[in-house]
């Protein structure tokens, strides 16, 4: 009798641990974002890359520690002396509408990457032969051996995408968009990766008191909030796409920016990448208000910029407002078509861009996606000898050498009046301490996989 009552002790114990360990499903939580132009994957920023990343599921995700994982694969090998990646697909996976994922998909969406103006699309592009669909595995062959060829593949880019734009891969999908106001996610019961504990997650765009989760700068010492250092910095340039623009032209619109970007609590950028861990600070002459006028008074400008720098319309009025006699202009382009714009239309002189780094990430691989995605037309022969070099002497044991061969390219990159370095804008998370379970990645995103509210 006494070992019944123990044994009955035993599971009761059991199902009540059980209960009291379980995750409740419930909850949502607000995050401050920049408001996207459409849902078409665009990563021109840090705000855009986490948003996207809300939506659609990546090949792979990397960890902070560099270890790899997958939501799709049951398992995936890389064969370097084949030179073949194969992907083998989970069974039963579906997107949000329900349709099945299959290889064709990932086949579908690797293509669709290597279209982008992107220094990682392009190393891949040059570096695929052919794709091999058998059964539910994907086979894709290489030119070459790339060691660190399925790293490449979990750039936050490489998203899976549905045939059907009104379909997604990601743990949540959209449910009501206000313009200027929200967009409202919810748990997409189809995501490979399990359903999200929360009942949905709405994204605003407004300046809100502290919302749950937001993007900031560092070192906030805020109430009841968590900070988490993203490890990423986005940076500012002002270009020259097309066209001869003098020299006396370019330094008053860029000292002009300078005033404009002074506002925000933004460090100088004094360098390419970032000046702290640049061997190199370039300090390019700035000229006063009266001169500036004096230089662009008579000048009808456009100036373009990305749409994710929409979010300073309306302080970039205010402030050419206040100079009567200077006849400028802004258009903004979405990120993902800014290449295709501008090589269609020849009257793009001066451009605003942004480019956001991962703090770990090799500082010649920086120097590189600078050269190849700002500098547009203007890479003549000697810019292309340049990115050549860079990857040569990336591999290089010398590190003085390396700086050395860095500081000229960047002296040479500035001085040429190719790009002008503007801000720098380092970024940190803040989350409610009562959100749990938050990790991010290896390119600064929050994975929501398991968050869950307190």
């Amino acid at each position: 009798m006494l070992n019944r009552i123990k044994i009955f002790l035993l599971i009761f114990c059991s199902m009540f641990l059980n209960a009291g360990i379980k995750t409740k499903y419930g909850g949502n939580i607000i995050i401050r974002l920049n408001e996207p132009s459409s849902f078409n994957y665009s990563s021109s920023n840090y705000s855009n890359s986490i948003f996207f990343s809300l939506i659609y599921d990546n090949f792979f995700y990397l960890n902070s520690d560099g270890i790899l994982s997958s939501n799709l694969f049951s398992s995936y090998d890389y064969d370097r002396n084949e030179k073949k990646i194969t992907l083998n697909l989970k069974p039963y996976l579906s997107f949000s509408d329900g349709t099945r994922i299959t290889p064709e998909n990932l086949k579908f969406s690797i293509k669709v990457f290597l279209t982008k103006e992107m220094t990682t699309s392009k190393k891949l592009r040059r570096a695929i032969n052919s794709f091999k669909i058998e059964n539910n595995s994907m086979i894709i062959t290489l030119n070459y051996d790339i060691p660190d060829v399925l790293q490449l593949l979990s750039v936050p880019e490489l998203v899976l995408l549905s045939m059907n734009e009104k379909s997604f891969s990601g743990i949540f999908v959209p449910d009501q968009w206000e313009s200027k106001k929200f967009i409202k996610l919810i748990p997409n019961k189809f995501y490979p990766g399990g359903r999200s504990y929360l009942d949905y997650i709405k994204i605003i765009f407004y300046d809100y008191y502290y919302p749950d989760i937001f993007l900031s700068g560092r070192n906030m010492k805020i109430n009841n909030y968590n900070e988490f250092n993203a490890g990423i910095y986005q940076n500012f340039y002002l270009l020259f796409p097309y066209g001869s623009v003098g020299k006396n032209s370019k330094v008053a619109l860029y000292s002009l920016f300078k005033i404009f970007f002074s506002k925000y609590n933004y460090s100088e950028l004094n360098s390419l990448t970032s000046t702290e861990e640049s061997p190199v600070a370039i300090n390019i002459t700035k000229f006063s208000l009266r001169k500036i006028r004096s230089i662009l008074k008579y000048s009808r400008m456009i100036i373009y910029m990305t749409s994710s720098l929409k979010r300073y319309e309306k302080d970039l009025l205010d402030f050419f407002n206040k100079y009567k006699r200077l006849n400028i202009t802004f258009n903004f382009i979405e990120g993902n078509k800014l290449k295709d714009f501008i090589k269609s239309n020849h009257s793009v002189k001066f451009l605003i861009g942004e480019k956001f780094f991962k703090k770990k990430t090799n500082i010649v691989d920086k120097l590189q996606r600078i050269l190849d995605e700002l500098s547009f037309t203007r890479l003549n022969e000697k810019y292309l000898n340049i990115m050549k070099e860079l990857e040569e002497i990336k591999y290089l044991k010398n590190e003085e050498l390396l700086m050395k061969q860095y500081s000229e390219y960047v002296t040479s990159i500035i001085s040429d009046g190719l790009i002008f370095p503007l801000y720098h804008e380092k970024f940190s998370i803040y989350l409610k301490k009562n959100i749990l379970n938050v990790k991010l990645d290896y390119y600064g995103r929050p994975l929501f996989n398991r968050v869950r509210v307190k």
